[in-house]
Protein backbone atom coordinates (compact mmCIF):
# COMPACT_ATOMS: atom_id res chain seq x y z
CA UNK A 1 0.00 0.00 0.00
CA UNK A 2 2.95 1.77 0.68
CA UNK A 3 5.91 2.62 -1.46
CA UNK A 4 8.48 1.94 0.99
CA UNK A 5 8.64 -0.41 3.98
CA UNK A 6 6.40 0.83 7.01
CA UNK A 7 4.69 -1.09 10.14
CA UNK A 8 5.06 -3.54 11.68
CA UNK A 9 7.41 -1.28 13.27
CA UNK A 10 11.11 -2.56 14.84
CA UNK A 11 10.76 -4.18 18.20
CA UNK A 12 11.06 -1.73 21.15
CA UNK A 13 14.25 -2.77 23.25
CA UNK A 14 13.66 0.16 25.74
CA UNK A 15 12.69 -2.44 28.64
CA UNK A 16 16.18 -3.40 28.82
CA UNK A 17 17.31 -0.59 29.59
CA UNK A 18 19.22 0.31 33.12
CA UNK A 19 17.40 3.25 35.31
CA UNK A 20 19.94 5.56 36.32
CA UNK A 21 20.40 6.34 40.05
CA UNK A 22 18.58 9.14 41.59
CA UNK A 23 21.43 11.49 42.31
CA UNK A 24 20.00 13.74 45.93
CA UNK A 25 23.31 16.04 46.07
CA UNK A 26 22.76 19.46 47.19
CA UNK A 27 25.15 21.44 44.42
CA UNK A 28 24.68 19.85 40.92
CA UNK A 29 27.57 22.48 39.63
CA UNK A 30 29.98 20.41 41.45
CA UNK A 31 29.03 17.40 38.94
CA UNK A 32 30.77 18.90 35.99
CA UNK A 33 34.13 20.30 35.47
CA UNK A 34 33.87 23.89 35.58
CA UNK A 35 31.52 24.36 38.36
CA UNK A 36 31.33 28.05 38.11
CA UNK A 37 30.08 28.15 34.68
CA UNK A 38 26.31 27.56 36.29
CA UNK A 39 24.42 28.48 39.46
CA UNK A 40 22.12 25.88 39.77
CA UNK A 41 18.32 27.06 42.32
CA UNK A 42 16.25 24.19 43.32
CA UNK A 43 12.58 24.61 41.79
CA UNK A 44 10.41 24.88 44.63
CA UNK A 45 8.49 21.74 45.79
CA UNK A 46 9.70 19.77 42.89
CA UNK A 47 10.77 16.83 44.99
CA UNK A 48 11.00 13.20 43.60
CA UNK A 49 11.90 10.36 46.17
CA UNK A 50 14.34 13.28 47.73
CA UNK A 51 15.56 14.84 45.13
CA UNK A 52 14.74 18.16 43.72
CA UNK A 53 14.51 19.55 40.06
CA UNK A 54 17.75 22.16 39.48
CA UNK A 55 17.37 25.34 37.31
CA UNK A 56 19.98 27.73 35.72
CA UNK A 57 20.66 30.58 33.41
CA UNK A 58 23.09 29.56 30.54
CA UNK A 59 23.89 31.52 27.73
CA UNK A 60 22.06 30.58 24.50
CA UNK A 61 24.05 29.17 21.60
CA UNK A 62 27.07 26.88 22.04
CA UNK A 63 27.92 28.01 25.40
CA UNK A 64 24.59 26.00 26.76
CA UNK A 65 25.18 23.35 24.17
CA UNK A 66 28.15 22.65 25.98
CA UNK A 67 26.63 22.84 29.47
CA UNK A 68 23.70 20.38 27.88
CA UNK A 69 26.58 17.65 27.12
CA UNK A 70 28.49 18.06 30.17
CA UNK A 71 25.39 16.82 32.15
CA UNK A 72 24.33 14.19 29.89
CA UNK A 73 27.69 12.76 30.04
CA UNK A 74 26.96 12.42 33.61
CA UNK A 75 23.58 11.40 33.82
CA UNK A 76 24.12 7.45 33.82
CA UNK A 77 25.94 8.18 37.33
CA UNK A 78 23.85 11.21 38.90
CA UNK A 79 19.82 10.60 37.11
CA UNK A 80 19.81 14.59 36.20
CA UNK A 81 18.52 14.82 32.99
CA UNK A 82 19.01 18.51 31.13
CA UNK A 83 16.58 20.14 29.50
CA UNK A 84 16.13 23.63 27.68
CA UNK A 85 12.79 25.27 28.58
CA UNK A 86 12.01 28.97 27.53
CA UNK A 87 9.94 31.55 30.20
CA UNK A 88 6.82 29.96 28.25
CA UNK A 89 7.31 26.26 28.29
CA UNK A 90 4.62 26.63 31.12
CA UNK A 91 3.14 29.55 30.28
CA UNK A 92 5.06 31.33 33.11
CA UNK A 93 7.51 34.30 33.19
CA UNK A 94 10.52 33.66 35.67
CA UNK A 95 13.33 36.58 35.70
CA UNK A 96 17.18 36.48 36.31
CA UNK A 97 16.39 36.81 40.30
CA UNK A 98 13.07 35.06 40.86
CA UNK A 99 13.36 31.35 38.77
CA UNK A 100 10.56 30.12 40.16
CA UNK A 101 7.84 27.81 37.95
CA UNK A 102 4.49 26.23 37.81
CA UNK A 103 5.91 23.10 39.18
CA UNK A 104 4.23 22.47 42.10
CA UNK A 105 5.27 18.44 42.36
CA UNK A 106 6.57 15.87 40.09
CA UNK A 107 3.85 13.96 38.27
CA UNK A 108 4.05 10.59 39.94
CA UNK A 109 4.69 8.13 37.13
CA UNK A 110 5.09 4.56 36.65
CA UNK A 111 7.74 3.40 34.50
CA UNK A 112 6.80 -0.33 34.03
CA UNK A 113 3.14 1.43 32.48
CA UNK A 114 4.79 2.17 29.52
CA UNK A 115 3.39 0.66 26.53
CA UNK A 116 5.56 -0.75 24.05
CA UNK A 117 6.22 1.75 21.67
CA UNK A 118 5.26 -0.47 18.77
CA UNK A 119 2.27 -1.22 20.30
CA UNK A 120 1.14 2.25 20.09
CA UNK A 121 2.46 3.03 16.65
CA UNK A 122 0.45 0.32 15.15
CA UNK A 123 -3.15 1.20 16.79
CA UNK A 124 -2.16 4.53 15.46
CA UNK A 125 -1.41 3.59 12.26
CA UNK A 126 -4.65 1.09 11.91
CA UNK A 127 -6.47 3.93 12.63
CA UNK A 128 -4.65 6.41 10.26
CA UNK A 129 -3.57 4.29 7.11
CA UNK A 130 -7.37 4.36 5.65
CA UNK A 131 -8.32 8.01 6.47
CA UNK A 132 -4.88 8.79 4.46
CA UNK A 133 -5.30 6.03 1.83
CA UNK A 134 -8.64 5.91 0.92
CA UNK A 135 -9.36 10.11 1.40
CA UNK A 136 -6.70 9.86 -1.72
CA UNK A 137 -4.98 13.21 -0.03
CA UNK A 138 -2.41 14.29 -2.69
CA UNK A 139 -0.80 16.55 -0.23
CA UNK A 140 0.25 13.82 1.96
CA UNK A 141 3.22 12.59 -0.09
CA UNK A 142 5.21 14.51 -2.62
CA UNK A 143 8.16 13.39 -5.16
CA UNK A 144 11.43 14.07 -3.43
CA UNK A 145 15.41 14.09 -4.63
CA UNK A 146 16.62 10.46 -2.25
CA UNK A 147 19.22 10.01 -3.85
CA UNK A 148 22.79 9.15 -2.91
CA UNK A 149 24.53 12.50 -2.51
CA UNK A 150 21.27 13.65 -0.44
CA UNK A 151 21.91 10.94 2.22
CA UNK A 152 25.68 11.76 1.64
CA UNK A 153 25.20 15.41 2.33
CA UNK A 154 23.16 14.45 5.63
CA UNK A 155 26.34 12.22 7.01
CA UNK A 156 28.77 15.43 6.25
CA UNK A 157 25.85 17.30 8.24
CA UNK A 158 26.77 15.54 11.28
CA UNK A 159 30.36 16.18 11.26
CA UNK A 160 30.45 19.29 9.96
CA UNK A 161 27.28 20.73 11.05
CA UNK A 162 25.78 18.80 14.17
CA UNK A 163 23.21 19.55 16.86
CA UNK A 164 25.55 22.35 18.53
CA UNK A 165 25.70 24.69 15.42
CA UNK A 166 21.94 24.33 14.73
CA UNK A 167 21.18 25.40 18.38
CA UNK A 168 23.35 27.93 18.05
CA UNK A 169 21.17 28.73 15.07
CA UNK A 170 17.70 28.31 16.59
CA UNK A 171 18.33 28.37 20.67
CA UNK A 172 18.47 32.06 20.89
CA UNK A 173 15.34 32.36 23.24
CA UNK A 174 16.50 29.07 25.42
CA UNK A 175 18.84 30.80 28.28
CA UNK A 176 17.36 28.54 31.07
CA UNK A 177 17.84 25.04 31.49
CA UNK A 178 16.54 22.00 34.01
CA UNK A 179 18.14 19.40 35.51
CA UNK A 180 15.27 16.51 36.06
CA UNK A 181 16.15 13.93 38.14
CA UNK A 182 14.54 10.58 36.73
CA UNK A 183 15.49 6.73 36.16
CA UNK A 184 14.55 7.33 32.13
CA UNK A 185 15.38 10.44 29.96
CA UNK A 186 11.87 9.47 28.13
CA UNK A 187 10.12 10.27 31.35
CA UNK A 188 10.55 14.15 31.56
CA UNK A 189 7.62 15.17 29.84
CA UNK A 190 5.46 12.94 32.09
CA UNK A 191 7.69 14.04 35.33
CA UNK A 192 7.13 18.11 34.85
CA UNK A 193 3.37 17.66 33.64
CA UNK A 194 3.97 18.97 30.24
CA UNK A 195 1.04 19.49 28.58
CA UNK A 196 2.24 20.69 25.06
CA UNK A 197 0.50 17.98 23.15
CA UNK A 198 -2.41 17.98 24.86
CA UNK A 199 -4.90 19.14 22.01
CA UNK A 200 -4.00 15.87 20.07
CA UNK A 201 -4.86 13.90 23.26
CA UNK A 202 -1.21 12.92 23.77
CA UNK A 203 -0.37 12.28 27.45
CA UNK A 204 2.96 11.33 29.20
CA UNK A 205 2.45 7.69 28.91
CA UNK A 206 2.40 8.05 24.68
CA UNK A 207 5.51 10.79 25.04
CA UNK A 208 7.19 7.82 26.87
CA UNK A 209 6.27 5.31 24.64
CA UNK A 210 7.61 7.07 21.30
CA UNK A 211 10.40 8.56 23.23
CA UNK A 212 12.01 5.61 24.45
CA UNK A 213 11.29 3.67 21.33
CA UNK A 214 13.24 6.55 19.27
CA UNK A 215 15.79 6.92 22.11
CA UNK A 216 16.64 3.13 21.54
CA UNK A 217 16.06 2.39 17.70
CA UNK A 218 17.33 5.97 16.56
CA UNK A 219 19.98 7.49 19.24
CA UNK A 220 17.55 10.25 19.40
CA UNK A 221 17.37 12.49 23.16
CA UNK A 222 15.15 15.04 24.04
CA UNK A 223 16.90 18.50 23.98
CA UNK A 224 13.79 21.22 24.93
CA UNK A 225 10.45 21.81 25.92
CA UNK A 226 8.11 24.54 24.95
CA UNK A 227 4.76 25.35 25.22
CA UNK A 228 3.67 23.43 22.42
CA UNK A 229 7.17 22.20 21.21
CA UNK A 230 9.12 19.74 21.36
CA UNK A 231 13.42 19.25 20.21
CA UNK A 232 15.32 15.87 19.63
CA UNK A 233 19.12 15.84 18.58
CA UNK A 234 19.72 12.50 16.82
CA UNK A 235 22.67 10.78 17.31
CA UNK A 236 22.49 8.07 14.04
CA UNK A 237 22.43 9.48 10.14
CA UNK A 238 20.03 8.35 8.13
CA UNK A 239 21.40 6.19 5.16
CA UNK A 240 18.03 5.18 2.76
CA UNK A 241 14.96 6.25 1.94
CA UNK A 242 12.84 3.56 3.04
CA UNK A 243 14.05 4.13 7.10
CA UNK A 244 13.61 8.04 6.37
CA UNK A 245 10.11 7.46 5.32
CA UNK A 246 9.70 4.94 8.22
CA UNK A 247 11.07 7.51 10.77
CA UNK A 248 8.69 10.11 9.40
CA UNK A 249 5.19 8.14 9.19
CA UNK A 250 5.80 7.31 12.96
CA UNK A 251 6.49 11.31 13.77
CA UNK A 252 3.28 11.55 11.87
CA UNK A 253 1.48 9.23 13.91
CA UNK A 254 2.94 10.73 17.36
CA UNK A 255 2.48 14.58 16.19
CA UNK A 256 0.35 14.89 12.80
CA UNK A 257 0.92 18.40 13.16
CA UNK A 258 4.40 17.65 11.96
CA UNK A 259 3.00 16.76 8.10
CA UNK A 260 -0.40 19.04 8.23
CA UNK A 261 1.10 22.18 9.83
CA UNK A 262 5.15 21.99 9.53
CA UNK A 263 6.45 20.28 6.43
CA UNK A 264 2.80 19.68 4.58
CA UNK A 265 3.93 16.36 3.38
CA UNK A 266 5.45 12.86 4.77
CA UNK A 267 8.26 13.23 2.20
CA UNK A 268 9.20 16.43 3.02
CA UNK A 269 9.08 15.85 6.67
CA UNK A 270 11.51 12.75 6.40
CA UNK A 271 13.87 15.50 4.62
CA UNK A 272 13.69 17.25 7.87
CA UNK A 273 14.50 14.02 9.89
CA UNK A 274 17.77 13.55 8.24
CA UNK A 275 19.41 16.51 10.28
CA UNK A 276 20.53 16.49 13.00
CA UNK A 277 17.61 17.75 15.03
CA UNK A 278 13.99 16.85 15.11
CA UNK A 279 11.27 19.46 15.97
CA UNK A 280 7.90 18.15 16.26
CA UNK A 281 5.16 21.14 17.51
CA UNK A 282 1.69 20.32 18.21
CA UNK A 283 -0.52 23.09 17.14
Amino acid sequence: MWDFECPPFRPDPGKAVRPAPVWQGDNPGELIANPGLAQFLPVRKSVLDGAHVWITLCEPGYEAAGLWQQYRDRYDQTGLWPLFITPETWNSCPTDTDLDFRITTLADVNADSIQDGQDWLDAEYAVEQPHSVEDGDPSFRTDEDWSDPVFAAARQNFHSFDWTDIWETIGKTFYQMLLVPTPYPWLVPGLLGWDGACNAGIGWREHASVLRRWQQLWGSELIALESDMMWLRHLQPVDDRDTALSIALEAYLYCPDAVNQCHLSLDRLAKAMLEPMWQLWWD
